[in-house]
């Protein structure tokens, strides 16, 4: 009798452990849900910051292009040369010269986001009209 006694509170004893053990795996479950919930929510907070950072880059670099153009003209106005530019050294320089920045931008960020440049252009396309 002794041996069914202590047979049955070892069953019980391994009923009552298998028990914790499914609550405790449980518990890791939820907390690792949530973790992974935690880690989207991070990512998606950095991925916005970036997007936010690429288009404010990109827009002070073009109101930096617009700036150097317009001291660029001055320049050519004051010199007394004729307004369609210094001559044709001056014509092809000019030519080299971005439009604005979504000319040189890609260039700028494929080394910052260790992409392709042509990969950064579409990061870059994306930001501006995400954020613009």
């Amino acid at each position: 009798m002794e041996k069914e006694r202590e047979k049955e509170e070892e069953e019980e004893k391994g009923k009552e452990k298998g028990k914790e053990e499914r609550k405790e795996k449980g518990e890791e479950e939820e907390k690792g849900k949530e973790r992974k919930g935690e880690k989207k929510r991070v990512i998606s907070a950095v991925t916005a910051v970036q997007v936010v950072a690429i288009e404010a880059w990109g827009r002070r670099e073009g109101e930096q292009l617009r700036v150097d153009k317009a001291q660029w003209a001055a320049l050519v106005l004051t010199d007394g040369t004729n307004p369609r530019g210094i001559s044709a050294a001056g014509c092809r320089l000019r030519d080299g010269v971005p439009t604005d920045e979504d000319d040189f931008m890609p260039s700028y960020l494929a080394p910052v986001l260790r992409l392709s440049p042509r990969s950064a252009g579409r990061r870059y396309e994306s930001a501006r009209v995400l954020v613009g």
